[in-house]
């Protein structure tokens, strides 16, 4: 479901996946770049890169939410 997501509502899901080895797994992380408090999304390649993504944005990018 989200491969799937990722595929429709974010407008680089093909450089996030990467083109050779794919998405392994989702895991969910602390991010480390936002307050430490905040759980994100991250997706996790066959080579064992990562790659954050916000699932609210894509959600927002197949359905617009009222403002």
């Amino acid at each position: 479901m989200l491969l799937d997501l990722l595929k429709k509502g974010d407008p680089e899901s093909g450089k996030k996946i990467g083109s050779s080895s794919g998405v392994e797994s989702f895991q969910v992380r602390i991010h480390p770049m936002y307050d430490s408090r905040l759980r994100s999304f991250f997706l996790v390649r066959g080579d064992g890169s990562v790659e954050d993504f916000c699932y609210m944005n894509c959600v927002n990018n197949i359905v617009p939410m009222p403002e």
